[in-house]
């Protein structure tokens, strides 16, 4: 992903804020998929909690990144989960490897 700032990659829709269904999950900050990753895996809140439970299942709490493979369609893709900090604020962001 090519943009520095978090806060524009939201509002140019490259970034799709999912915090309300990742609190669901216990996240206490801010998450956020690529639009390319939440489109495929549905777009809808059913895509997002089985992306972020496969995030839970294969988490290592000491590194600030995570993979994992994700069913998509027949395939399986790899994810990626970073986690950021922009102006003193923690994020989470879900992408795909090429993003």
């Amino acid at each position: 992903m090519d943009y520095i700032h978090r806060k524009q990659a939201l509002e140019d829709g490259v970034l799709v804020d999912v915090t309300r269904y990742a609190k669901e999950t216990g996240f206490k900050v801010p998450v956020a998929f690529t639009r390319t990753l939440f489109e495929s895996v549905g777009g809808d809140r059913k895509g997002v909690m089985g992306t972020i439970f496969n995030f839970f299942v294969n988490f290592d709490e000491k590194k600030d990144h995570a993979q994992f493979l994700q069913r998509i369609g027949e395939e399986r893709l790899p994810v990626f989960v970073r986690l950021h900090e922009e102006e003193g604020e923690l994020s989470v962001t879900f992408m795909f490897d090429e993003e």
